[in-house]
């Protein structure tokens, strides 16, 4: 049976997880090697391990743990029995610690991969590039290239930023065409066939299908307009108006006016549909001008019934055609950028991440995946997918077949997830999944729906806050979609089932505190000043209280809000009575470091030593932050010029000459830090430690050269 956890944030999930995995291992302590737990992030997958470790450990030593007494009811186990059985358990564990398969899907997908380059055709020293965006530039500055001599993807060049500055986007070609690019790592484009991305490629196709397209358009509107031409002459020539009908703007006649307007993507209303088979539709009672109208009514009649039945065969063929016309060149330039993106990752050895579930989702299509999976190394008997919600529809159908081959063996198959924490969209999450497709396809094998409603992290009244705020938001939420699609049930269902059954129970008798505060609108003047000082002003409020800055956090919606709010702080600091010290998230990035920008700019002078502008860049770090000499900076501007500028840097810039042109990129990186006593401030330390960690990794699978790196950094 396959057990599916709807699990929200702090019901222990990582709880439940690590519970099943002990429950089969105390049953049989060699399954270890058969079970394979799969997370989203290295953060919990490490968790997890570090968890199994270590509750093992407290309960081989007899001390107190939450799993203890559970298996003890369920295994009918004496203490002495499960301490025993827990030493011998983390024994092995511990010396075949390689075998505990806890991973995340992208590292599983990868060892599959690895298992099959043969097959697959992959150069089997293949590097797996993180960065989609890194190469997507590349791409870009090729396609760039391109339009130069290319007189088609000019064109479409040339369409694309047209449609962009008419809704008043940006005007950079460059940026657009790189947003653009971004959708080659969805699955929805992964999911095209090939032979279909291939007619993108041939662009007398697209021309002929635009025609098409055009057209389809045409004729449409032509029909349409035709009708409506001749009810309003009839109606002119009766010396009518609008007005003179049944409901005026909001009657069944309005149509022929809208549509005689161009109007064509707005629907026919009920009144209007009413108009077609009702007399009473078309006059008042009491309208001076009903017997006119009674006159024509009857062609008007059948116009509109011929209208409406064009409309009901055409207009979503006609739509499809509107919006296929306004991006057809789109795929035409996706098209040269898949292609280029190809090009440059074959050429440099290069795997994306993005493309691991694609490809063993072709390798698994009509393949045995048992024997799949084997040939990793492991027998998979029991699944264990954490985040379940964030899983998406290519992913699942690789875990899929698995899934049914454990099922069927009677095995263990444990999900979990929440609905409500489907974050990961933008990695092609897919939310139906959890909500209702599971349980639809695997309602023949029995499904089992298991709710922890426990909440062990917050405290009480943080609690009943979330019970009765997501109850009254997804009541609104539902009300607010039904208003806006016009109609009810269908995707209004899926939300009330996504958050049914949401309330958790407070396990932490402890008082908590929530306060909501509204701040002006974004549009106002100086507004993010003001909810600024507010911000500050709670922070203030909540240190007088007792409570302590490194349980503070200020969470920010875009990144150049969270770079606002840093600013803010460092200036507010500047002359505080008591300033507030803080961590941004800039701060924690290896460029953040002073010393980092430091070493960046001697290798720049290394490889452009006549760059005035980065000797300038040099001059200013090593008196602002090496040196920390208070010299003024001007001065030493005013003093050096351009070809003498190193004059003023004392010895420590003697001896740069030809012979660190033969260091390897470490080496020069490692005699920089130590001629310039970098290390002499235990702050930078971790900084310089990863950036030379960097340095290592990208010696390992990148030319040896300064060049190279910098325009890679």
């Amino acid at each position: 049976m396959l057990d599916v956890y709807k699990a929200s944030a702090g019901s222990g999930k990582t709880f439940a997880l690590t519970l099943e995995y002990f429950r089969i291992i105390f049953q049989s302590p060699s399954e270890y090697k058969n079970i394979l737990a799969v997370t989203f992030t290295n953060k919990a997958t490490e968790e997890m391990k570090s968890r199994i470790i270590r509750e093992l450990h407290r309960l081989a030593l007899g001390e107190e743990s939450g799993y203890g007494r559970i298996l003890m009811q369920e295994l009918k186990m004496t203490d002495e029995e499960l301490k025993n059985k827990a030493m011998t358990l983390i024994s092995m564990l511990l010396h075949d610690y390689g075998c505990i398969s806890v991973t995340t899907i992208d590292r599983f997908f990868q060892r599959i991969i690895k298992a099959f380059t043969r097959e697959l055709g992959i150069y089997p020293g293949y590097n797996v590039e993180l960065d989609n965006e890194y190469v997507l530039l590349k791409a870009v500055d090729k396609v760039m290239q391109q339009v130069r001599v290319n007189p088609e993807l000019r064109n479409w060049v040339n369409e694309l930023m047209n449609s962009n500055v008419e809704e008043g986007r940006s005007w950079s070609v460059k940026d657009k065409i790189a947003e653009l690019g971004a959708e080659l790592f969805c699955e929805n484009y992964m999911l095209f066939d090939r032979q279909l991305l291939g007619k993108f490629g041939d662009r007398k196709f697209l021309k002929m299908y635009r025609d098409f397209l055009d057209s389809v358009v045409r004729d449409y509107e032509r029909k349409l307009t035709d009708i409506a031409l001749r009810a309003l002459k009839l109606i002119q020539t009766e010396g009518l108006l609008l007005t003179d009908f049944k409901g005026g703007k909001a009657g069944c006649v309005s149509w022929f006016y809208k549509l005689a307007d161009g109007g064509f993507e707005e629907s026919p209303t009920a009144t209007v549909r009413r108009g077609s088979v009702e007399e009473g539709m078309w006059f008042a009672q009491n309208s001076p001008q009903k017997e006119k109208i009674a006159g024509i009514r009857p062609q008007l009649m059948d116009w509109l019934n011929e209208a409406l039945q064009i409309f009901e065969m055409n207009h979503c063929r006609y739509l499809s055609a509107r919006q296929l016309c306004g991006n057809l060149y789109q795929l035409g330039i996706l098209n040269d950028l898949y292609q280029e993106v190809r090009t440059y990752c074959d050429e440099n050895g290069l795997m994306l991440l993005s493309d691991t579930t694609k490809i063993l989702n072709q390798l698994i299509a009509g393949n045995d995946s048992s024997f799949l999976y084997e040939k990793c190394g492991n027998y998979y008997k029991h699944l264990m997918i954490d985040e379940f919600q964030d899983t998406s529809a290519m992913q699942w159908n690789n875990f899929r077949p698995l899934v049914t081959n454990s099922l069927g063996e009677r095995n263990k198959v444990m999900i979990v997830g929440d609905v409500k924490q489907s974050i990961y969209r933008w990695r092609n999450g897919d939310w139906n999944l959890l909500a209702h497709e599971v349980e639809r396809q695997f309602s023949h094998l029995g499904v089992r729906e298991i709710l922890l409603k426990d909440n062990w992290r917050s405290a009480e009244d943080i609690v009943e806050f979330n019970n009765a705020f997501f109850e009254a938001a997804a009541d609104m939420l539902i009300d607010l979609y039904e208003a806006d699609a016009g109609e009810k049930g269908g995707r209004s269902r899926m939300i009330a089932e996504a958050y049914r059954n949401l309330k958790q129970n407070p396990e932490k008798k402890e008082p908590g505190y929530v306060e909501i505060r509204f701040g002006p609108g974004k549009k106002e003047e100086e507004s993010c000043f003001r909810i600024m000082d507010e911000v500050v002003n709670v922070i203030q409020d909540i240190l007088e209280r007792g409570g302590r800055l490194k349980d503070t956090v200020i969470l920010v919606r875009e990144g150049k809000e969270g770079a606002f709010v840093a600013e803010y702080l460092m200036e507010y600091n500047k002359d505080a009575l008591r300033p507030v010290p803080f961590i941004s998230n800039d701060s924690l990035y290896v460029w953040s470091s002073p010393y980092i920008q430091f070493i960046v700019a001697l290798l720049k002078y290394i490889a452009e030593p006549y760059d005035p502008i980065n000797k300038a860049v040099i001059v200013y770090f090593y008196h602002t932050f090496v040196k920390d000499d208070g010299m003024p900076l001007d001065r030493v501007f005013h003093e050096c010029h351009a070809g003498q500028l190193f004059s003023a840097l004392s010895d420590d810039f003697q001896g740069f000459d030809g012979q660190i042109l033969s260091y390897s990129l470490f080496e020069t990186v490692e005699m920089l830090i130590n001629r310039f006593g970098l290390k002499d401030k235990q702050e930078e330390i971790p900084y310089l430690i990863a950036f030379q960690d960097i340095i290592y990794e990208y010696e390992s699978v990148h030319p040896n050269s300064i060049h190279l790196f910098l325009e890679w950094w």
